[in-house]
């Protein structure tokens, strides 16, 4: 019998169809079962019961035309949304000729990353270099990005004592938001904003500084012990001959005015800074005057010891008035230090002085328009300092003592000692022209360690910061040492005539700025390379080859340095000798 004969039913007819009871409850809709929670007033239905789960009443839907149009209404309010913030990120262009662009590819996603200036093409040839105005492309305008310069004044009364200097306050601090606060009020209320004044309401007994704490924090320390003053001129000449040339620390002219007038018997901040300047060129000296142990073994390594070693580590004054000074100490602490045993600990001391560099907002831009003597000074302890920071860093293989995102502050001028001052304001901190500029060395170095930085964080960070930032997957690591490369070509052509190496250039002075420039940047090339030496990867033989080339590099700049009885820098010598050997053994 065919079975589809009429007198069989099938069994699509044989089984009841279920009807769902109005008010079922959310567990059984969901289990599609039968739910007799209408039956069940005040109570769980029996399958919720028996489960021991919470039942809950499922609301009626609403018509499906009244849901099509709330939907219609939502995605016109995302889309006209999203309309403003393009039209806020390219204004003044069409809409439709921007998302038709296409998408950027990985290549652009790694550049937009990079925040060395070197890395990215756009960002070469910066206008800070020359001392003018960081380009307007940042993402903050410009008034509030130097609104902390505004709240660092207003906030002069934030403690009670008349001498503690001003502190820097970021935006993120709470300080900022009740600037904003007054500025807001001022805009609705009409009433001038006379800024931010806390000694109106903040009570002495709390926030002023407590007798007992003023005499610790203000007793002099013991008197500084300096080298006879024939010596200290010796010492000083030799420092900026041999160390400041390469690290311009210390102004010259303003430097020897306070030495010549006796500032630093009336003055121990000076005074510090006159005993480091004085052991770092002792290592140079050889008078033997500079040795502090004549009868030790080795006791050459003890010259400039004795001038060292009377300045403690952190003073009891830098809780209450941190100054340049104290970034100049730091910074030529750390580079004495180098050149000792105890190598180490210029990276902790060159930490510490990064931490008053940003308390006294030295990373951040002023705002002014015309250079100034006090403006530059500071710039250049706080560049040395992140020089110094970044060599440092990546020798140890440590984070940076700094954000390098977080720092806008312009480079130094491009202008020789002798040309910050003029008779005439508009012809002061100019470099006349056709006269090399000492300077641009530093400056130079300054982005060679920009470049290092960007490597030490990219190819040798960790896990969550490459996942944080996009940097997995692929051949993202490939892409990152070719940006690298190429910034450091970029690098290479803007090098002035005076500052590309040459073995046999005859000025001494741009001779050592060249021959340490060039140490440095062959040992970044061996720090982006050197990963794909042990890889399996395309890129394991162009590594090799760089990075023997990079060490020959090295054999040969120091082979002509000993040529002319010249001994490279410390901070470089010792953290590029180290892959060096390597890769040549």
């Amino acid at each position: 019998m065919s079975s589809s004969s009429p007198n069989r039913p099938s069994p699509e007819t044989d089984k009841p169809i279920v009807k769902r009871a109005p008010g079922a409850c959310a567990e059984c809709r969901r289990k599609r079962v039968r739910c007799d929670k209408a039956t069940r007033a005040g109570s769980k239905c029996t399958n919720c019961a028996i489960a021991d789960v919470e039942c809950v009443s499922v609301a009626s839907q609403k018509p499906l035309l009244q849901r099509q149009r709330e939907y219609i209404r939502i995605l016109e309010t995302r889309v006209n949304r999203l309309e403003n913030y393009i039209q806020a990120l390219f204004p003044g262009e069409d809409i439709e000729t921007v998302i038709s662009k296409p998408p950027p590819t990985d290549k652009d996603r790694v550049a937009s990353h990079s925040s060395s200036p070197l890395v990215k093409e756009s960002l070469v040839k910066k206008d800070h270099v020359s001392g003018g105005d960081p380009p307007e492309s940042l993402g903050l305008a410009d008034e509030e990005d130097i609104e902390h310069v505004a709240l660092v004044k207003q906030l002069g009364s934030l403690n009670l004592t008349p001498s503690v200097i001003y502190r820097f306050f970021g935006a993120a601090s709470p300080f900022m938001a009740a600037k904003q606060a007054a500025t807001l009020k001022s805009m609705h209320t009409g009433i001038p904003d006379t800024g931010v004044h806390p000694k109106n309401y903040r009570r002495p007994l709390y926030w002023g500084m407590s007798s007992w704490e003023s005499e610790w924090v203000t007793s002099p320390p013991a008197p500084y012990i300096y080298p006879d003053f024939d010596l200290m001129l010796d010492l000083v000449q030799i420092y900026f001959q041999k160390t400041n040339s390469l690290f311009p620390i210390i102004h010259e002219p303003t430097f020897m005015k306070g030495i010549m007038s006796g500032k630093h018997y009336g003055d121990q901040s000076f005074g510090m800074t006159v005993l480091l300047v004085c052991a770092n060129g002792a290592r140079y000296s050889k008078d033997p005057r500079v040795i502090f142990a004549p009868d030790a073994a080795g006791s050459e390594f003890s010259a400039g010891w004795h001038y060292f070693s009377q300045v403690p580590f952190h003073r009891r004054i830098m809780l209450y008035t941190p100054t340049v000074y104290d970034l100049q100490y730091y910074a030529l602490a750390a580079v004495y230090l180098t050149g000792s045993s105890m190598c180490p600990v210029s990276c902790n001391l060159v930490g510490i002085g990064l931490r008053y560099a940003i308390e006294m907002g030295a990373h951040r831009r002023n705002g002014q328009d015309r250079p100034t003597a006090d403006t530059e000074h500071m710039k250049r302890a706080f560049w040395a300092l992140f020089c110094l920071d970044s060599i440092d860093s990546s020798f140890y293989g440590r984070p940076s003592g700094i954000s390098h995102e977080s720092i806008d502050i312009e480079y130094p001028v491009e202008c020789d000692d002798e040309y910050w001052e003029h008779p005439n304001p508009a012809k002061a901190f100019k470099q006349p022209a056709g006269i090399p500029c000492k300077i641009s060395s530093f400056i130079h170095l300054i982005k060679l360690c920009e470049v290092l930085g960007f490597a030490s964080r990219t190819l040798y960070s960790t896990y969550k910061s490459k996942l944080l930032s996009g940097y997995l997957g692929g051949d993202w690591e490939i892409r990152m040492v070719a940006e690298i490369d190429s910034s450091l070509n970029k690098w290479k052509l803007s090098l002035p005539a005076h500052l590309v190496w040459d073995p046999h250039r005859e000025d001494m002075l741009h001779f050592q700025q060249s021959a340490h420039l060039h140490y440095l940047l062959a040992y970044i090339q061996i720090q982006s390379h050197r990963l794909f030496l042990t890889r399996q990867s395309s890129l394991s033989f162009a590594s090799l080859a760089m990075c023997t080339s990079a060490a020959r590099s090295c054999g040969h700049i120091q082979e002509a340095a000993i040529a002319r009885d010249l001994r490279i820098l410390p901070q470089t010598i010792v953290r590029q000798d180290h892959p060096f050997k390597i890769v040549c053994h």
